[in-house]
């Protein structure tokens, strides 16, 4: 089963100048998706799709292919990473390579690792789902069960139904994507969606899943990471 490794980097940011190359740990943001893609020995190939020029010369130097830049139509704020993964597998269609698995690795989870990468290519082998996606358990305070809406001036409950404070041991465990550190889709299935289908999972760490979409994200990642020696 062949897995090919998809890093979206467009150069545009607007909470973080130059987010995907600014230096997070002394190294580029993007360093760190790479290396993890690279160490776990899962891919076939590894692509960088960007539409930037120092993240394609970066790129190639980390020895991962990035054959050329995006253009303007696949790149703006509203670009959907769908529609540039189409354009990759198009591209490589066009010298005869044909992956089973695409795996999208965002460069904005720096801190996913080896590990989660290499235990969602085996789950994805072993179920041969039409999709996964890493997840996360959603903690007490935000589960489903405890939630409410504000109307006016008072707070309603969000099932509509009287409140009667239990033990958090008799909730219902609920799990959420966990930003987009890991998503897997079978080659068969991914001109219809990135995640859909059949869905295997693989379970991370909560203080992992962190998706930095904005300075506050950035710090603290770097924090947690030099703590936890997470992908270091």
């Amino acid at each position: 089963m062949k897995f090919l490794a998809i890093i979206p980097a467009r150069k545009g940011s607007k909470a973080i100048k130059d987010k995907n190359i600014k230096s997070f740990n002394k190294k580029p943001l993007i360093y760190w998706t790479i290396k993890a893609a690279v160490k776990s020995n899962c891919f076939d190939k590894i692509i960088v799709s960007t539409d930037s020029k120092k993240i394609q010369k970066y790129s190639k130097s980390m020895k991962v292919e990035c054959p050329f830049l995006r253009i303007k139509k696949l790149s703006g704020d509203k670009s959907l990473v769908h529609d540039a993964i189409l354009n990759v597998l198009n591209y490589y269609k066009k010298k005869n390579y044909f992956p089973d698995v695409v795996v999208l690795l965002q460069p904005t989870s720096p801190l996913r690792d080896i590990n989660d990468i290499q235990k969602s290519c085996k789950l994805f082998k072993k179920l041969k789902p039409d999709s996964l996606v890493t997840i996360t358990k959603v903690p007490h305070n935000f589960n489903p069960e405890n939630l409410y809406l504000i109307k006016k001036n008072f707070l309603t409950n969000f099932n509509d139904k009287d409140k009667i404070l239990k033990h958090r041991q008799n909730y219902k465990s609920f799990y959420a994507r966990n930003g987009a550190s890991i998503y897997m889709t079978s080659i068969k299935k991914i001109h219809k969606y990135i995640l859909g289908g059949k869905i295997a999972y693989h379970i991370m760490q909560s203080l992992k899943s962190i998706d930095i979409n904005n300075i506050d994200d950035f710090k603290l990642a770097e924090i947690i990471q030099k703590k936890f020696k997470y992908n270091l």
